[in-house]
């Protein structure tokens, strides 16, 4: 099952995996764990708006973390965008 991390990034250090732009700082970023070799995982981050359905291809079952640490609107917004990915409903924007 794959973990994926929604958060506001602290500082506008990150790179976003699919347009490799700053993530600015107290914006939404979508991070998703991957599996390296030799044993480690590390966690790719993106913009909200270049995290796409095709992040996870095939994917059924999501666990999403950091909801909770999100404001009421973007909160609903992010629940909403992962619900129609795990439905798959089509097209799914961000």
């Amino acid at each position: 099952m794959p973990l994926i991390q929604v958060t506001y990034s602290p500082s506008n250090r990150s790179c976003c995996r699919n347009c490799y732009e700053k993530i600015a700082e107290n914006t939404i970023r979508i991070g998703y764990y991957v599996k390296k070799g030799g044993g480690y995982t590390n966690i790719q981050w993106y913009h909200e708006k270049c995290f796409t359905k095709a992040n996870l291809w095939g994917v059924t079952d999501i666990e999403l973390t950091g909801l909770e640490e999100l404001s009421g609107q973007d909160r609903l917004r992010i629940k909403e965008k992962f619900e129609a990915i795990q439905s798959k409903k089509n097209p799914v924007k961000f």
